[in-house]
């Protein structure tokens, strides 16, 4: 299994198989190809930037040491995986608020852009109200002109009868 994922460079996959081979060793008792195997993976993780298979590498190691019963060296590396489980804490709570915030933004953009739209849609009913209000003000305006012109006219004209009536006589 260790050779295809070599072959195939999945390196997360690799790192879980050195892991996988340490586990076979410290069952057979052969500590050193064990440690040897936890050192690939470990290195490896280190290189692609996988906290948590690091963390996985050191657990591993505390197990081998615990179980060949170097009970110091288990102190010290379980002290590097107490670390380490803080350190993935740390990234995986600063991922949450990062998509936290990014959700949060991406709301208030939506929100944003659905206010603006909101309003340029009042803009727009209040304008054509206006403008129905203009038109009708502009059909009362010229509708009171007429009238005007014609009481003038009617003015006029009985001004004129009278003036006949009077020239007349």
């Amino acid at each position: 299994s260790l050779v295809i994922r070599l072959k195939t460079k999945n390196k997360q996959a690799i790192i879980t198989n050195y892991i996988r081979l340490a586990e076979v060793f410290k069952l057979m008792q052969e500590y050193e190809n064990g440690i040897s195997a936890l050192n690939d993976a470990g290195k490896l993780a280190n290189s692609i930037g996988a906290s948590n298979k690091l963390l996985a590498v050191e657990k591993e190691r505390v197990s081998l040491c615990e179980y060949k019963e170097d009970f110091k060296q288990a102190l010290f590396f379980q002290k590097a995986v107490d670390e380490l489980h803080k350190e993935v804490l740390v990234q995986k709570t600063d991922k949450r608020v990062e998509s936290i915030v990014n959700k949060f933004e991406a709301e208030k953009q939506e929100q944003e852009a659905t206010i603006a739209h909101l309003k340029n849609v009042e803009l727009v009913r209040l304008n054509n109200q206006l403008n129905e209000q203009n038109g009708q003000l502009s059909n009362a305006l010229n509708s009171l002109s007429k009238a005007k012109v014609k009481r003038k006219a009617l003015t006029f004209t009985l001004i004129l009868a009278v003036a006949l009536f009077l020239l007349t006589e």
